[in-house]
Order: C-alpha cells, then structure tokens, then sequence
C-alpha cells in the first residue's frame, strides 16, 4: 500500500487483498504529503481508510484537528468511503471522488490501474 498527495490530490494504490479486506477491517498508513508553492516541505499524515456500507455519501473525510484548515497541518485524516464508491474501486480497479473546496481522493488497485 502507497499514499502520497500533492496539496490535496491525495493518491493511494492498494493490492488486491488489501483492499477487500477493508470489508472488516480499516487500512491505516501516511500519506507521503508534498506541499506546493512556497510550503514544499515533505511530511507524513496518518490517514486511515474505512468502509461504512450505510453511508450516504460516496466519500466523507473527516481531519484532526477539526479546526486546522490547511491539509499539510493535518494531525491525521480519516477517509470514509460508501458502497457505491466500494464496489466501482472492486469492479473497475480505481474510483475517486472530490472533498472539500479543492481536495481529490483517489483509490487505485495494484496492476488492474495503472495511471497515464
């Protein structure tokens, strides 16, 4: 499993396995955070993934602190994807969604999506 974000475009690639084990049980990592423009620093944010089958929402994220604005400055980040968004990422390999005013998520599996 690999996350990584540029700003707030935030990629993860995930194995098969991986990611049809999130029906019981959540993915947790840190994404590789690359800031742009003048704030370039690299840093890790926590992050975990969790599947909530009654969600109505095709993805919900949830940051810690609550009231820190900018994405770099996340303690740690919880991304909460719905059934919808679970079967596209199981059936087509890949599935994103936006968040935020300008944020983008992305789930790929390993070797049935490769990016251009």
């Amino acid at each position: 499993m690999r996350c990584s974000s540029v700003g707030l475009e935030v990629f993860l690639k995930v194995s098969e396995d991986e990611f049809s084990g999130l029906e019981n049980e959540s993915i947790k990592g840190d994404i590789q955070f690359y800031g742009v423009g003048e704030d370039i620093r690299k840093r890790k944010i926590p992050f975990e993934l969790r599947y909530n089958p009654e969600q109505r929402e095709f993805l919900k994220v949830e940051k810690y602190p609550l009231k820190d604005v900018y994405f770099g400055n996340l303690d740690r980040v919880t991304f909460l994807i719905n059934e919808d968004f679970y079967k596209e990422v199981k059936e087509h390999g890949f599935s994103g969604d936006r968040f935020f005013t300008g944020g983008k998520f992305s789930i790929a599996i390993e070797n049935r999506y490769e990016p251009y």
